[in-house]
């Protein structure tokens, strides 16, 4: 466990094609035009790494993430990440099967 002074999304690289990015796309362009401020997207990938992350991405071939709340966000920039995440999953999983990088 470690601390944070901003809140923080963790995903594999945009640019590789190696994994199914659409829902971190869609959730960056969510995050970009919702949340004050910004958090941060560090994107990058460490092959042997035992995180959930990288589970999925050698198992599922999905891009999985971490979105990491900086530890004095305030209430209503926490509930705004975690309402615009929940409503953006819901949204992108209704559209059904998703296999374009």
């Amino acid at each position: 466990f470690h601390s944070t002074q901003k809140t923080l999304v963790y995903t594999p690289p945009f640019e590789e094609n190696f994994a199914d990015m659409s829902f971190p796309r869609e959730l960056k362009a969510a995050f970009d035009a919702g949340i004050e401020p910004d958090p941060e997207w560090i994107a990058g990938h460490n092959a042997e790494a035992g995180t959930s992350k990288n589970w999925a991405l050698q198992m599922l071939d999905v891009a999985g993430l971490t979105i990491e709340l900086a530890d004095d966000a305030p209430e209503a920039e926490i509930a705004s990440v975690g309402e615009l995440a929940a409503q953006t999953l819901l949204a992108f999983l209704a559209r059904g099967p998703h296999t374009s990088n």
